[in-house]
């Protein structure tokens, strides 16, 4: 079978008033000062399941994405099929990932540690 679900999670407290401030962490401006995280699940055991339960959680993550005042993504809980380009912002922030790249340049010239989804070279 196959099943979805939508839930919030509170923010706020602590995480948005980081040590050294919100440029001290890679965390996106967006989720430190963000009330609530909203995810949407799509979870299914069988194969012919893939493409309606990948398709709901896509449609249902970009209608929430488009409403105002939301923005930003936690690294764990992010669509996987966005591509270069559109994940960085949502993830670290412009000037976060920036300097996440700089460090990266530095530590792994050879581009040992690129992933999916990672700040690249």
């Amino acid at each position: 079978g196959a099943f979805n679900m939508m839930f919030g999670v509170q923010l706020g407290g602590k995480i948005s008033r980081p040590e050294g401030g919100a440029g001290a962490t890679s965390i996106s401006p967006d989720f430190r000062s963000a009330l609530f995280m909203q995810e949407n699940d799509a979870d299914w055991s069988l194969a012919f399941k893939d493409e309606s339960q990948i398709g709901w959680a896509q449609t249902v993550g970009d209608a929430v994405a488009a409403l105002p005042g939301f923005s930003g993504s936690y690294m764990n809980e992010p669509n996987p099929s966005k591509a270069r380009g559109e994940y960085e912002t949502l993830f670290w922030g412009e000037e976060n990932f920036k300097k996440l790249q700089q460090i990266k340049r530095t530590w792994d010239t050879e581009a040992m540690f690129d992933c999916k989804q990672c700040v690249y070279n």
